[in-house]
């Protein structure tokens, strides 16, 4: 009997999984499931928070978030990932007044 874990398929996929991951938290497998040149943030709610900051960072000022299923991702994003995220903005500095008085705003919004 072969586990699931020592069989070809799944040593196969291991590997494709580790040949799609372009940097920390940047996984390239989006474009086997979907049209287009998709890169998914993964890890913790912590990890893809720093992620979106670091893109931040680096001069990146929109990003379009997606997910499988859309609506629940939404709204996993929306009340774990989006607050880590501004937590972190407000640590570094990088909010600034106009953005707090949208960010305020914005908290209100349900998905």
């Amino acid at each position: 009997v072969i586990s699931s874990f020592e069989s070809k398929g799944t040593k196969d996929q291991q590997a494709r999984t580790r040949e799609e991951m372009v940097g920390p938290n940047l996984w390239a497998g989006m474009g086997r499931i979907r049209s287009g040149s998709a890169v998914a943030i993964v890890g913790s709610y912590e990890q893809c928070a720093q992620k979106i900051v670091e893109i931040e960072q680096a001069g990146i000022d929109l990003l379009i978030l997606s997910g499988f299923p859309l609506h629940r991702e939404c709204e996993t994003v929306g009340r774990h990932v989006i607050p880590l995220v501004r937590e972190m903005e407000r640590e570094m500095g990088l909010v600034h007044e106009e953005d707090e008085a949208f960010l305020s705003l914005s908290q209100g919004v349900s998905v």
